[in-house]
């Protein structure tokens, strides 16, 4: 996954971050009662607990499809991007 950076707007998280960010919305989810995994929340169609609160990297937004970048970005993985980085501007700069 490091060299998923290459093709704008893909983004790879490393562990902390993602870690860090899925405990986040797990917790949003069990307390909140506006979240759409609350059972008390009608909800329109079923894939609107994948939408709502993803984290999708930019994937959905990516004109590629997985199986056609995946060889390029294993390279330039391997070869070109330095591994353990998330990219540039994916994390905050200060702590809140």
């Amino acid at each position: 996954l490091e060299g998923m950076q290459i093709v704008p707007p893909l983004v790879a998280y490393d562990r902390e971050p993602a870690a860090t960010l899925m405990a986040a919305l797990m917790l949003w989810d069990l307390n909140h009662s506006s979240s759409v995994a609350h059972p008390n929340v009608s909800i329109d169609h079923p894939m609107s607990l994948f939408v709502e609160n993803s984290v999708h990297g930019g994937i959905w937004r990516c004109p590629y499809s997985m199986d056609s970048i995946g060889p390029l970005a294993f390279v330039a993985g391997k070869f070109f991007v330095a591994p353990g980085c998330s990219p540039e501007a994916t994390l905050p700069s200060s702590s809140i």
